[in-house]
């Protein structure tokens, strides 16, 4: 079967416990900084591995295919129509009516036909909950079919299944192999065939969102969650400090009488920008001489933990991704 689906793997070590894989600036390590437990067994083999699977080769596939090539191309024409129009009386029906994709657009990005859209989502999950086996899947859509095959399995492909048996206690670790296909992606893809288009292209893909509930997504962008002053990016309002790790939200700070629960103005555009910030946006900001004193103080007020991951990994300057 393998053979047959040209179904491409990567193995990547990882923690015996689940809690870390051994990718990015970890590479190298022979232990895991999480609970230290030895990367290699006694023979020196890796203790535990993760296998994923390509993105890039399923993208090849499918567009190779005489039903799905074909309906990928023309729906990504209708994108790009739709983007040019000025028509603000358009229903909304599908992701390029939005203004999130015509900015991706007016950006470089989905400039020629082989552009291709994709989502991801993620979730963590537990299995045999008496046992307390836990794990966590990504999974990716290509949105450039059409509205009513891309919910179908055809269309989705789980990149990898983290083999628990605890939530991965740094799961940007268990990313990076992704993000490192979504860049080559971005950067394009030469000699791929599409059916019904003569020759051999270079095709792109770009990540236009990234769903998820609401704990999940503080995870991947490093939000402090419910603890922290603002609880996530959905929710701009700022909290009371109640001893020493804990806030409360009223409408009106119990003691000066601040309104708390504003959710319109310049600090939600803030954070907004902030959380949809590029890789090569984050570095320009960095390379400013206040980034220090800005950052220590965006981190206070938005409840971050750290840059969110998306924007430090995601290299292609071009691309923005919605979260």
């Amino acid at each position: 079967m393998r053979d047959t689906l040209s179904v491409h793997t990567k193995r990547v070590d990882e923690c015996r416990g689940g809690c870390v894989a051994f990718t990015g600036e970890h590479k190298s390590d022979i232990k895991c900084w999480k609970c230290g437990e030895d990367r290699y067994s006694s023979a020196g083999k890796p203790a535990k591995q993760m296998e994923y699977f390509s993105l890039i080769a399923w993208l090849k596939a499918i567009l190779d295919d005489p039903v799905l090539g074909p309906e990928m191309v023309a729906t990504m024409k209708a994108a790009r129509q739709a983007a040019a129009s000025d028509d603000g009386n358009h229903p909304y029906t599908d992701f390029y009516h939005g203004e999130n994709y015509r900015k991706l657009r007016a950006n470089g990005c989905f400039a020629s036909v082989p552009d291709f859209a994709i989502s991801h989502s993620t979730d963590g999950f537990a299995a045999w909950r008496q046992q307390g086996f836990s794990a966590w899947l990504v999974v990716a859509m290509i949105m450039s079919l059409a509205p009513e095959r891309r919910t179908r399995n055809v269309s989705q492909l789980i990149l990898c299944d983290t083999p628990g048996p605890k939530q991965p206690a740094d799961l940007e670790s268990f990313l990076h192999p992704i993000i490192e296909e979504l860049d080559q992606l971005a950067h394009g893809i030469p000699g791929v065939k599409i059916a019904g288009m003569a020759g051999e292209l270079t095709i792109r893909a770009f990540l236009v969102q990234i769903t998820a509930d609401m704990p999940a997504i503080d995870n991947i962008i490093n939000a402090k969650g419910h603890n922290g002053r603002t609880p996530d990016r959905d929710r701009k309002f700022q909290g009371a400090q109640f001893g020493n790790n804990k806030y409360y939200y009223p409408p009106r700070h119990p003691t000066t009488g601040a309104i708390l629960f504003n959710i319109c103005g310049n600090r939600a555009r803030e954070l907004r920008r902030v959380w949809r910030m590029t890789y090569g946006r984050w570095r320009r900001q960095e390379q400013d001489p206040s980034y220090a004193a800005w950052w220590t103080r965006w981190r206070r007020t938005a409840g971050s933990r750290d840059t969110p991951f998306c924007a430090r990994k995601l290299r292609h300057t071009n691309t923005c991704t919605r979260i």
